[in-house]
């Protein structure tokens, strides 16, 4: 696979490869910056005006797949990174509509990755980088280097905040007396198009920082902090962390009982839906007090859970065993869960959710890691169909093509 895709990027990165290929699966890695040509070769993406579509990051093989939301196919898979050879792991995305641009955090894997349920993106010592990707043909325009193993990603348009937070899992539990916080990087990106990204602000926050949402007035933000069994609040304006939110009870410095991966803002912005892959549940917090509103427990791993999604007041995707769960809220913070989705070989290990009209929806797939995971498409709690995309599929975007 990785031989393959340096046959691809060799003719169209030409001078931005970082890697001198020695056989298949033997490379030695020069982290040499980028140098900021804008490769050629590269054409406008072949997507229809007035299209919904949606851009997937696919950690492992390096691409971006473009799917039409509306046919259900993919229209388009370009390559992304900063080497022919090396992984690069564009984990997960965001999107400056204004400026016209995709902004992607490269998150290296370690050289040798322990066994585990984030081992692939949560052990490496290599610096992480942000890439800038023109949009309609997703050429590079420019990067900046950030901290080791970035997570999620947000970027909020009003306040033009980009903030990418760090996973820094085994520094998080480092028996030295080195930090154990994981750092968020802070960018204020330009209103010019083209204008390259300014240096990050490094805010050291909490052990393991992972899934980020903003507020609803844009004022703040919320971390899901695996590592502290807790949710950050910190402030998009001075980055002070304001407060530091226990998900549960009985929580022991140096170990994980709830593991909190990723959280949702609800519609109204009063609650947060936390993911929690370690005590297998989805656990509601009073998004001003951080107050545990109830528990919503899942049968496996809950990843990233969504809010009003076919129909369903939440949605949650869950991974071992695969399924999707919909909660229905039959009064305030009282939630019902409703018949399990069961998933097969076109979905495994579920990710992500999104609405797409009525009672359908999209789901990300991770797949196996080495196969193609997929996109899978539901229609009244069926699955319909899936299409393939890269390997290891983490992020999706939807977007409205001008």
């Amino acid at each position: 696979m990785i031989c393959s895709r340096a046959l691809v990027l060799s003719s169209i990165l030409a001078a931005s490869v970082a890697a001198l290929p020695l056989g298949c699966g033997e490379t030695t890695i020069v982290d040499t910056p980028w140098d900021g040509a804008i490769p050629s070769g590269f054409a406008p993406l072949p997507i229809r005006s007035g299209a919904l579509v949606a851009f997937v990051t696919n950690s492992f093989s390096d691409t971006i797949s473009v799917v039409d939301l509306e046919t259900r196919s993919v229209v388009a898979q370009r390559p992304v990174g900063r080497s022919a050879v090396d992984v690069d792991g564009p984990h997960h995305l965001a999107i400056d509509e204004a400026r016209g641009e995709l902004l992607v955090p490269l998150s290296y894997p370690a050289a040798t990755a322990s066994p585990g349920l984030h081992a692939a993106h949560a052990s490496s010592e290599r610096s992480g980088y942000v890439q800038r990707l023109r949009l309609r043909d997703l050429a590079i325009l420019g990067e900046q280097r950030i901290d080791p193993n970035p997570g999620d990603v947000i970027f909020d348009a009003r306040t033009r905040t980009l903030v990418v937070s760090h996973f820094n899992l085994t520094a998080a539990f480092a028996r030295d007396a080195g930090e154990t916080r994981g750092t968020l990087a802070w960018f204020q990106v330009p209103t010019e198009a083209g204008t390259p990204l300014p240096s990050p602000a490094k805010v050291p926050t909490c052990r393991a920082p992972h899934g980020l949402v903003g507020s609803a007035d844009g004022l703040s933000f919320f971390v899901a902090c695996y590592g502290d069994d807790a949710v950050a609040k910190v402030s998009a304006t001075s980055f002070e962390v304001l407060a530091l939110w226990p998900v549960g009870s009985g929580t022991l410095v140096g170990r994980v009982t709830y593991g909190p991966y990723s959280v949702a803002l609800s519609p109204d912005g009063l609650r947060l839906a936390v993911g929690c892959t370690d005590s297998k549940d989805v656990r509601m917090l009073d998004a001003s007090s951080g107050r545990l509103l109830a528990t919503l427990p899942t049968d496996g791993a809950a990843f990233f859970p969504r809010w009003e999604v076919a129909g369903a007041a939440l949605a949650v995707p869950v991974q071992a065993p695969d399924e999707v769960l919909l909660f229905d809220e039959a009064s305030a913070n009282v939630f019902v869960r409703r018949p399990t989705i069961r998933l097969d070989e076109r979905c495994l290990k579920p990710h992500e959710v999104h609405p797409l009209d009525g009672a359908s929806m999209a789901v990300v797939c991770e797949g196996d890691h080495v196969a193609s995971g997929t996109i899978a498409f539901f229609t009244d709690m069926a699955l319909t169909t899936s299409v393939p995309v890269g390997v290891y599929p983490d992020r999706m975007v939807p977007l409205r093509w001008p």
